[in-house]
């Protein structure tokens, strides 16, 4: 299992994103969100490239309730992959639900990843190297702005 984070980290290691490259409707059980404030960007470290959305629930403060993301092989080749993170149950510890899309004929569809298992796993590394790579950006632009 550790050889396979591993390689899913090296993987990352090459990816690139944009936020604009989000094409893909929700998965299916996650709606009514639309009316959450929308955090996006692009994130570049030596150990991640992606785009991303983070929906914030205005009932719940600073939540991100939804954790969608993007990362593509650098040069624009390969497939591209998109994940959907959904804190479904705020509050008790729960599993997140996972989605990936998955191109195919006629476009492509999500497929839920399930927790438990090791694809779940490294996608959870995944979504933690998104999430800290853009704190450590949102932190600099912070910084930036008070003119440190």
């Amino acid at each position: 299992m550790r050889f396979t984070l591993l390689a899913g980290i090296a993987l990352l290691l090459s990816l690139s994103a944009r936020a604009a490259d989000f094409v893909a409707p929700p998965p299916h059980p996650i709606a009514g969100f639309a009316d959450f404030e929308v955090f996006e960007g692009e994130v570049t470290s030596h150990r991640l490239k992606a785009g991303y959305r983070f929906y914030v629930d205005p009932a719940r403060g600073a939540l991100f309730a939804v954790m969608r993301y993007r990362v593509r092989p650098g040069g624009g080749e390969g497939s591209p992959t998109e994940k959907f993170v959904w804190n479904q149950q705020p509050g008790p510890r729960a599993p997140l639900r996972c989605f990936e899309w998955v191109e195919g004929r006629g476009g492509g569809a999500w497929r839920e990843i399930r927790p438990g298992g090791v694809a779940y796993e490294s996608e959870m590394v995944t979504l933690r190297l998104v999430l800290a790579e853009q704190n450590r950006d949102y932190r600099r632009q912070v910084h930036q702005a008070a003119g440190r």
